[in-house]
């Protein structure tokens, strides 16, 4: 995880530390949670307690909340099978929606079964995080894992997900519970054989004009759409960022306005590809100035 700061012809890529124990980094997450407005939706009125997890007690954290002591359990997003078979550096930056989310559903099922032959009378929350940009989940997953809870079978009162994006700031998403009209027309099979596909934003390629190509890599044939770019600081000048193949501008472009940040996407236009097509999304700042950071590139693929 990080950010890509762009301008002055310079576009690096600042990687977010973290501890290599699992306990400390666990911590850190939820606390970027609570400060993203998870602090008013478990209702606290205590720090959390970090537990060290026992045959009797096998819970992450213990929650001080306005109506009494709760728990919360947390889940890092990451694909064992592909990390143990490929090794870390060839983890791709693209996912099918639906096997993630089954991945993720089986995690939080395993939990979910285990507290259940507890019997526990304590309400158990969940909470989801990734610390690999490659494993960020999308507005899909989240909906797709979110139609899938709602039939009850996983114990959690709560499902939520935190998201750096910078240092100190995260987005916090509740997956579980919604209501029932935010499912209205929703097609879980469509969704499920959707393509998400990461832009490497720590593999900036500097052009000589001053603009940055962000690599958007997977193979096969495609048609790309919902080209989205989250901006984090806001850009003193208009900025122009399309996708390009094969050394030309595709079809879909997105304009950050002066003084505007946050998550953009072209829901219009889309792109066809096929196999060794040459994807990139293009940055170009406005006569070079320093613009923003850029913490995530996305497209959907169907």
């Amino acid at each position: 995880m990080g950010t890509l700061h762009l301008g002055f012809n310079k576009a690096i890529f600042f990687q977010k530390p973290h501890s290599k124990i699992k306990e400390e980094i666990e911590i850190e997450y939820l606390d970027l949670a609570l400060k993203a407005g998870g602090w008013n939706f478990y209702n606290l009125k205590a720090k959390p307690v970090q537990l060290k997890p026992t045959n009797s007690i096998p819970y992450d954290f213990r929650l001080m909340t306005i109506g009494g002591s709760e728990y919360l359990d947390v889940i890092e997003v990451a694909d064992e099978l592909k990390l143990s078979r490929d090794g870390y550096n060839k983890i791709p930056y693209s996912y099918f929606v639906g096997e993630l989310t089954e991945w993720i559903f089986k995690k939080a099922k395993e939990k979910s079964d285990k507290y259940k032959r507890r019997n526990s009378k304590l309400p158990v929350h969940l909470l989801i995080y990734n610390t690999d940009l490659r494993f960020t989940l999308s507005e899909e997953v989240l909906d797709l894992l979110a139609y899938k809870v709602k039939e009850g079978q996983l114990i959690f009162k709560t499902i939520s997900y935190v998201n750096p994006n910078t240092f100190a700031r995260a987005t916090f998403q509740t997956i579980y519970p919604r209501s029932e009209e935010s499912f209205f027309n929703f097609d879980a099979e469509k969704v499920g054989k959707m393509i998400i596909v990461i832009g490497d934003i720590s593999n900036p390629l500097q052009q000589s004009d001053g603009s940055v190509d962000i690599p958007i890599q997977f193979s096969g044939s495609h048609q790309l759409n919902s080209l989205s770019v989250e901006v984090l600081d806001s850009p003193e000048e208009t900025v122009v960022m399309r996708s390009r193949i094969n050394g030309a501008n595709g079809n879909q472009v997105i304009y950050v306005m002066p003084w505007t940040a946050g998550e953009f996407t072209d829901t219009t236009n889309s792109d066809v590809i096929i196999e060794r097509d040459q994807t990139y999304l293009k940055i170009t700042p406005y006569k070079g100035k320093t613009i923003s950071r850029v913490s995530k590139v996305s497209i959907s693929s169907t």
